[in-house]
């Protein structure tokens, strides 16, 4: 591979890589804001020094973390739908960078118009689905 093709690479998959890098630096910005109980749980779970039973406690505490402990709140489904909006904005963007949304849609659809679109579709469905996977997480040590 030359460096012209690798340029032209670049040039063309640009979206992808700063969807990838701005998703990595979101993960690691939140992981400096949790309480440092919750890192050392974390940290621990990411090298492998629990048992499954301290890896599902870890990701409900993580969970929870991120989304609050009472899930029929305001608050919850705020985070919810805030977290649905940066998936539609993020696939938006990719889907954009090769030209799949004209395709697919078989018109281009301006970024308003996908969020409008996605806060109609996804967020009831994104919130029922965040609370199965809680319901879901909280029985995994039970069983």
């Amino acid at each position: 591979m030359d460096a012209n093709t690798l340029i032209a690479y670049l040039a063309e998959n640009w979206t992808w890589a700063l969807g990838l890098g701005a998703s990595m630096f979101g993960l690691t910005v939140y992981a400096g804001l949790l309480n440092p109980a919750r890192k050392e749980d974390l940290a621990l779970w990411l090298m492998g020094a629990q048992t499954e039973e301290g890896w599902s406690r870890s990701f409900i505490s993580l969970f929870d973390a991120v989304f609050g402990s009472n899930h029929f709140s305001i608050r919850c489904f705020v985070r919810s739908t805030i977290a649905t909006l940066i998936a539609v904005i993020v696939i938006w963007l990719l889907m954009g960078s090769v030209d799949v949304i004209g395709v697919r849609m078989q018109s281009e659809l301006a970024l308003g118009s996908v969020l409008v679109i996605g806060l109609m579709i996804n967020v009831i469905a994104d919130y029922v689905s965040l609370l199965e996977t809680r319901w879901l997480l909280g029985n995994m040590p039970r069983n």
